[in-house]
């Protein structure tokens, strides 16, 4: 039971960071924040996808194990 909430849990954060990061390539918001001005396109881009795609296949991973529980109990 932990070990969804966790998943779940992580799979919405990276999501959501995914979704700053590749939000800030086209408006530097985090730079102001955080202090850094001088970050690449690239880099926020290349970090941003990864934690979008990170999210969805963990998100997908406790869907899938979520499923498989349900039909053992059934």
């Amino acid at each position: 039971m932990r070990a969804k909430i966790f998943f779940k849990t992580l799979s919405i954060v990276s999501i959501v960071l995914g979704i700053l990061l590749v939000v800030n390539s086209g408006i530097p918001m985090l730079g102001a924040v955080v202090g850094f001005e001088d970050i690449s396109l690239a880099t926020n881009l290349g970090f941003g996808v990864f934690f979008l795609v990170a999210g969805c296949l963990l998100f997908f991973i406790e869907k899938r194990e979520t499923n498989k529980e349900d039909t053992k109990l059934q």
